[in-house]
C-alpha cells in the first residue's frame, strides 16, 4: 500500500481524487482487519497478509497468519494451529 504518486488528494471541485480514495479504502481494510476476532470457524478469508493477526476466541489467544495458500493460521511460538 503505497500513496498515489505525484497525484493531487483534490480536485477543483473539493472532493477527493479517485487514487486517493482507493488508497484511503486499502487503509481502512487493513486496519478494520486486524482489529477482527472471533471462534476458529470463523477465520478471516479476505484481506490476507502474512503477519496479519486475529483473536481467536476459541483458542483465547491471537495467531496470524504464516501462510496465504493454503491459508495457516499459527501461535505465538509459529505452532500451526
Amino acid at each position: 500500500m503505497s500513496l498515489p504518486d505525484n497525484s493531487k488528494a483534490v480536485e477543483p471541485t473539493g472532493k477527493f481524487t479517485q487514487p486517493w480514495l482507493n488508497w484511503a479504502s486499502d487503509i481502512d481494510r487493513f486496519v478494520t482487519a486486524a482489529k477482527l476476532s472471533g471462534p476458529t470457524a470463523n477465520r478471516p478469508t479476505d484481506y490476507l497478509y502474512i503477519g496479519r493477526p486475529y483473536f481467536d476466541t476459541s483458542l483465547g489467544y491471537q495467531i496470524n497468519l504464516k501462510s496465504v495458500m493454503p491459508n495457516i493460521w499459527v501461535n505465538a511460538m509459529g505452532a500451526p494451529v
